[in-house]
């Protein structure tokens, strides 16, 4: 039985398109303030920077968030302003972390790294939830559970049954309920529920 699913799974993915990510929109003013009022400090202050973020519900904040996540952020010593860093040779090169415009360029001990730690990357994971798949702009919603469909990653599924219990749009709930079969395919050993999320997929068909 278990080769049988194995086998189905395997020809379910494959034959279905891969899905764009999340559409983005321009940045707003209050999530650009966010960004220019950043300070510098510990843990608890950047925790509190990715809620204010969260608060915005500016899905044009999700870049902002990989690069916290990925850190490549830094704070110019001399004035405290965030920016993104890409190190060159012995500088950095700088660039607004929103709209990507040029700031020039600094050394390492110019600037103070942002960092992470589990604690941060679970905040991190609780605003891309709610600014996608709890998003109040249905289309980034549907985006977004097309997204998590292709990712398959387990960490999105507490946010996505969530996402389902909330959902009243038919269209979307019913792609965020292949998004968690998805899901429960990919890293599931239970195999009920494997054959349920199947028959979940199977409905799918070749939908775009």
């Amino acid at each position: 039985m278990r080769a049988a699913v194995l086998f189905l799974l395997g020809f379910l993915f494959a034959g279905l398109p891969g899905q764009s990510s999340v559409a983005l929109a321009q940045p707003s003013e209050k999530l650009m303030t966010v960004v220019e009022e950043f300070s510098a400090g510990g843990y608890s202050a950047l925790e509190g920077f990715i809620e204010r973020i969260r608060d915005t519900g500016d899905s044009a904040a999700l870049p902002l968030l990989d690069l916290i996540e990925k850190g490549l952020l830094r704070v110019r010593r001399e004035d405290d302003r965030l920016f993104k860093a890409v190190k060159a040779d012995k500088t950095y090169t700088l660039s607004n972390p929103l709209t990507g415009e040029a700031h020039g360029a600094a050394t390492k001990r110019e600037l103070k790294k942002v960092r992470v730690n589990n604690r941060i990357r679970r905040a991190l994971a609780s605003a891309r939830g709610t600014l996608t798949l709890l998003s109040d702009d249905p289309e980034v919603r549907l985006s977004a559970a097309q997204a998590v469909f292709t990712a398959r990653d387990a960490a999105a599924l507490e946010t996505l049954q969530q996402a389902i219990t909330n959902e009243t749009d038919e269209e979307i709930l019913t792609a965020l309920q292949q998004a968690e079969a998805a899901i429960i395919l990919e890293n599931s050993d239970d195999e009920a529920r494997r054959i349920a999320a199947i028959g979940t997929i199977v409905n799918r068909g070749d939908e775009d």
